[in-house]
């Protein structure tokens, strides 16, 4: 596939949250940073001036045709009986989805589809003999399996797809996805910020001896209310769409600098487990409080990768008001972790450019 023509590179990105979007936004940064002669047009739920937040170029962002993934009770509880209700319409009219998605995908012609990781694409570019790059931390085959969705047919389906894709790239921390023969692990991928904190300080006159936290719930729509201890050395920095109402907090917005710069200026991060926030304050050598559901497949991959690179504290997401306080206390006193390398990034671009010929 190499050689002088345009290569065509279709990227569908589930809407799931922001996770998704933001994994797979830093390779494609990083691939047309490092070869010439590529056009992307990615394809997602999201809207077109969101998904531009996330590219460093001007990207062609097209609907992508709905795929069922999870419907939500707000950022940390599955609505499981609408999701099932979507799941099984999804499949009954299986045959028509994966026509009408593959004759989309012979109109846009690529060389080369990625998916994060909708599977109904991916079977779309089977049925047309076009490869595919999966890429994800999970899939929905093992989270609706987890979660008792669907049936074995259902089920089946969705594995077989992500089992044809030419290569599974698995970011770390990852599932371990045993039936997958055409998995590869690699290395994390996140954001990396620039630490303003003195300049924070400054502007909302924080006094020395307050920890900057900030606390922030992923990109998954709902309600969100936290209670925070009211205590005069935290200084409390909340995502624009959680409601607080300490004396000591600031919205993110207030700040006006890039979100991944606010994390990586702070001392503390309060987020739920999940690949994005958990990652990047990694990456960014921030210590890290992480919320955890007892019901959630990924949680103990989490866990232990979080306890094994990072300065953390765990709680489960039902945690009292009084063990939130006590476990930002035994962080506090904590050394920092180095900053994790967020080396899959580059892993992943290579492993794209061997299949476009590069």
């Amino acid at each position: 596939m190499g050689g002088n023509k345009l290569q065509k590179i279709i990227v569908d990105i589930s809407s799931h949250g922001f996770g998704h979007l933001a994994q797979t936004a830093l390779v494609i940064n990083n691939l047309i940073a490092s070869y010439e002669g590529l056009s992307i047009t990615i394809r997602s739920e999201h809207q077109p001036e969101i998904v531009q937040s996330f590219f460093n170029f001007p990207v062609h962002s097209v609907r992508l045709p709905a795929e069922p993934s999870l419907e939500m009770h707000g950022p940390t509880r599955v609505d499981k009986e609408k999701s099932l209700i979507v799941i099984n319409e999804f499949h009954k009219n299986w045959g028509n989805n994966i026509s009408s998605r593959a004759k989309e995908l012979r109109e846009h012609k690529p060389d080369l589809v990625i998916s994060n990781i909708p599977y109904a694409s991916i079977e779309a570019a089977k049925k047309l003999m076009m490869p595919v790059v999966a890429m994800c931390s999970y899939n929905w085959f093992e989270t609706q399996q987890f979660l008792k969705f669907g049936s074995d047919l259902h089920l089946n389906r969705i594995k077989e797809a992500y089992n044809s894709a030419s290569i599974f790239l698995q970011p770390t921390p990852h599932m371990p996805m045993p039936y997958l023969s055409n998995k590869k692990a690699i290395g994390p991928i996140a954001r990396r910020g620039i630490n303003h904190q003195a300049q924070i300080r400054r502007q909302f006159k924080i006094a020395p001896g307050q920890k900057l936290i900030l606390v922030t719930l992923g990109g998954v729509a709902g309600a969100r209310e936290i209670l925070l201890p009211e205590r005069s050395d935290f200084f409390w920095i909340v995502e624009n769409n959680i409601k607080a109402n300490n004396h000591n907090v600031i919205k993110a917005n207030e700040i006006q600098l890039p979100f991944i710069d606010i994390l990586a200026s702070c001392d503390i991060v309060l987020t739920k487990e999940g690949y994005g926030t958990l990652v990047e304050t990694a990456c960014n050598g921030v210590k890290l409080l992480m919320l955890t559901r007892s019901d959630w497949l990924e949680t103990p991959y989490f866990v232990d990768w979080a306890e094994s690179n990072a300065s953390c504290q765990i709680l489960p997401i039902d945690h009292s008001l009084l063990m939130l306080e006590e476990g930002l206390d035994l962080l506090i006193k904590k050394a920092p972790a180095p900053a994790v390398n967020p080396k899959g990034i580059l892993e992943a671009v290579n492993e794209i450019a061997i299949i476009l010929g590069k």
